[in-house]
């Protein structure tokens, strides 16, 4: 796989520039709710040179699967899942990557257990996506770049 990082920045700067431009003056609030405490968090709203400058990784590629929810090992009080996405073409990458990579949502349901993180990626299997990632504090996976900002609908039908 190669990088083409000109094409990407063409093809999905026409898509951030109506984003950036819609949602300037907005800063994203994430609430976590975990076992009935909610955190809110304000994330920065990056336009996209600094979302390509904080990525490790640029991909397009479709969602395989998505795992049920698990607790997270190094968090007891965060619920996660893992998405499975075949790499159909790599952006940006310092390193070399695989056919399939993993990454790590936060939230879901166990049990009377509720993780809500909003704003949130609601991703589908079978969903075409470009992905903004960073590698995740465990080395295995990835995660998406700054909540909702990170992940962008590639298929033609979602924009007609």
């Amino acid at each position: 796989m190669r990088t083409h990082k000109r094409r990407f920045v063409r093809v999905v700067g026409f898509v951030l520039l109506g984003c950036v431009f819609f949602a300037s003056g907005f800063i994203f609030t994430q609430t976590n709710v975990t076992r009935g405490a909610t955190t809110t968090y304000l994330l920065a709203n990056y336009d996209l040179d600094k979302m390509v400058e904080r990525s490790d990784l640029i991909i397009g590629g479709e969602i395989l699967s998505i795992s049920d929810p698990f607790w997270d090992e190094n968090n007891s009080s965060i619920i996660r899942r893992e998405a499975t996405v075949n790499v159909n073409e790599v952006f940006d990458s310092s390193d070399e990557v695989s056919d399939t990579i993993k990454i790590l949502l936060t939230g879901g349901v166990i049990g009377n257990y509720v993780h809500d993180v909003e704003p949130s990626v609601d991703l589908n299997v079978g969903d075409d996506m470009i992905l903004f990632l960073r590698k995740s504090s465990d080395g295995e996976h990835y995660v998406i770049l700054n909540s909702t900002q990170g992940a962008l609908c590639a298929s033609p039908i979602a924009y007609s």
